[in-house]
């Protein structure tokens, strides 16, 4: 989760996981089947699905149960 949470707050925003993506070497992520999502659609697909509260971050314990979620 810290890897994730680049300015320490407690939370990970959209930009901080699209940051992750970059980091990590991923550049414009895809996943699906028939038309692939991009980047921007894969961190708001992961933010609405993990952000419980929908306060726009996802705290370690919204992260936490994303086996759960997804």
């Amino acid at each position: 989760f810290e890897t994730l949470d680049a300015d320490g707050d407690g939370a990970v925003t959209g930009r901080e996981l699209a940051a992750f993506y970059c980091r990590a070497g991923l550049g414009q992520v895809t996943v699906g089947v028939g038309t692939p999502a991009g980047t921007d659609r894969l961190t708001d697909a992961l933010l609405a699905a993990l952000d419980a509260d929908r306060d726009g971050r996802v705290t370690a314990a919204e992260l936490g149960a994303a086996a759960e979620v997804l």
